[in-house]
């Protein structure tokens, strides 16, 4: 059985969809909560792999000489079995990222980042595209 490119998850007042590659064969990521609805395509998307899973983060909001938010889901492998055709459940982790920015970056003090974790479930499945 193929490998899942769609990852279909929820939790803590988040909806993630993220598409390992679209119809355009870029990745594809959606983003809603209550404040926000986002659509993130291609280079708006880094994707990296490391030791725990694949990190795929966005940027959420800019506020120069402020501060930036990302949000970046943990992709985890997914080994799907020939009898599950809907996909496997996956359980995983959402962390929402707020840095503090300035325009005299020198002159911050104190911790310049906050992370937020999400629970995140849902379903893991290869669609064709």
């Amino acid at each position: 059985m193929t490998a899942p490119n769609l990852f279909e998850l929820e939790g803590a007042g988040v909806a993630v969809t993220y598409t390992v590659a679209g119809l355009d064969g870029r990745p594809q990521l959606t983003y809603r909560s209550e404040h926000l609805d986002l659509a993130f395509s291609g280079d708006e998307i880094a994707v990296e792999r490391s030791p725990i899973g694949t990190l795929v983060t966005v940027e959420l909001v800019a506020v120069p000489d402020h501060k930036t938010t990302t949000f970046t889901l943990l992709v985890p492998a997914v080994r799907p079995g020939d009898d599950d055709p809907d996909g496997s459940e996956v359980a995983t982790q959402g962390i929402t990222t707020e840095r503090r920015t300035s325009i005299a970056p020198s002159q911050l003090r104190g911790q310049l980042e906050r992370f937020t974790p999400a629970p995140l479930a849902g379903r893991a499945r290869f669609v064709e595209t």
